[in-house]
């Protein structure tokens, strides 16, 4: 059973996926269709998806991977209205940005 949640404030998305884990080389981002998404686990072995994470409205994704260890656990989100910006704030260094025409995010949560 998946359940979908549309999220539009920044604290309701960290409470849903703050120290969850994703696969930075796992980003996909859709041109076409204007969207952002990726797969989160539940914890660093990554065996079982828990949730997908999808941006809408995006214009571009800017990802630094200085620290190449491909798999990151979210802090938090941070919306920045002035850049329209989306910054991926993870516990190791990690520069994700994304930007968006406005803030709109939808989490599929694998509830099986």
């Amino acid at each position: 059973m998946i359940k979908e949640f549309k999220c539009f404030d920044r604290a309701s998305i960290t409470g849903l996926i703050h120290d969850r884990f994703f696969d930075i080389e796992a980003v996909s981002v859709n041109h076409n269709t204007r969207q952002m998404q990726l797969c989160y686990y539940a914890d660093a072995s990554l065996t079982a998806i828990e949730g997908k994470i999808t941006v809408e409205h995006v214009i571009d994704v800017k990802i630094i991977d200085t620290e190449r260890i491909q798999y990151y656990d979210f802090n938090y989100i941070q919306w920045i209205e002035k850049e329209k910006k989306l910054k991926v704030i993870t516990n190791i260094p990690l520069i994700f940005e994304i930007f968006a025409t406005e803030f709109e995010i939808k989490i599929e949560i694998d509830s099986i």
